[in-house]
């Protein structure tokens, strides 16, 4: 029995969006009329981003599947985990392009770095494709448009690795901006700041991404995490680590400020204060 004809034999409506099937929420404490649980396709894992509740269809209907059916689903998974590896997922077709300024950002920066609206699998939200260093999309990372909405970042496929980003950042004077989020990111970049990447989060950034860094030539890292608390006591967290792989760590406090609030003015005043020969 697939997933479709389990849901079917179930009465349960579900609708395609890309590899998953879209579902109302199976928690009976959850009242879901925006349908917001993912079923997997191939093995029956649901997950619902809106309230966290998850499982596997197949157990909660007590199907027993035959060991030649699951063996075929982790054939199939794998296979479509090795396509992902070996060439990249890509952009749907019918994505829309996002053309329009937004959270103070222009809208030639949010053209440069490809961000679309997908409704079929990704509803309400502003999509990034992320590239790894040789150019093939590792993943997407969908931010909510509505500020309450939890989570309020998806990444799909949900345990893709997540590079620093953009690899094509350029480093000035080997040096580099390290931000949290790709909005952090995006407004650095929008008024004037090339040599930023972002991390996506405080606690991703490990051994083998410094080394990447490395590699392209940076030896300075300038770390402009959040002006919060936790922001900054990450910062401390990291610089050890850096510092052991000889880079030289400068972390920048902005009057309490977040990278993604800064105005034009004060990307200025950052920039001749950090690299006043390019100023």
């Amino acid at each position: 029995m697939t997933v479709e004809e389990l849901l079917e034999k179930q009465k349960i409506y579900f609708k395609p969006s890309g590899r998953d099937l879209l579902i109302r929420c199976l928690n009976p404490d959850h009242d879901d009329s925006n349908p917001s649980m993912r079923v997997d396709k191939t093995t029956g894992i649901f997950h619902c981003f809106s309230c966290g509740f998850k499982g596997n269809l197949f157990s909660r209907f007590n199907i027993n599947r035959s060991k030649l059916q699951k063996t075929r689903d982790r054939v199939k998974a794998k296979v479509e985990k090795t396509a992902i590896e070996t060439v990249g997922l890509m952009i749907p077709e019918k994505a829309i392009y996002f053309e329009q300024d937004y959270r103070n950002i222009s809208a030639q920066t949010y053209i440069k770095f490809k961000a679309f609206t997908y409704e079929e699998e990704f509803p309400n939200r502003l999509v990034f494709p992320i590239f790894d260093i040789t150019g093939k999309i590792t993943c997407f990372t969908a931010r909510s448009f509505d500020i309450y909405a939890k989570p309020k970042y998806k990444v799909h496929p949900p345990k893709a690795y997540v590079p620093i980003y953009p690899m094509t950042a350029k480093p000035l004077y080997g040096s580099m901006v390290i931000v949290e989020g790709i909005f952090d990111m995006m407004n650095l970049y929008d008024k004037g700041i090339k040599n930023v990447m972002c991390t996506f989060g405080t606690q991703t950034l490990n051994e083998d991404k410094l080394k990447l860094l490395q590699m392209l030539g940076i030896h300075t890292i300038h770390l402009f995490f959040d002006g919060d608390e936790a922001g900054q006591k990450a910062a401390e967290k990291l610089t050890p680590l850096m510092e052991s792989m000889g880079f030289e760590v400068d972390n920048i406090v902005y009057d309490g400020a977040d990278p993604g609030s800064l105005s034009q003015q004060q990307v200025e005043r950052l920039k001749k204060l950090k690299w006043p020969e390019h100023s």
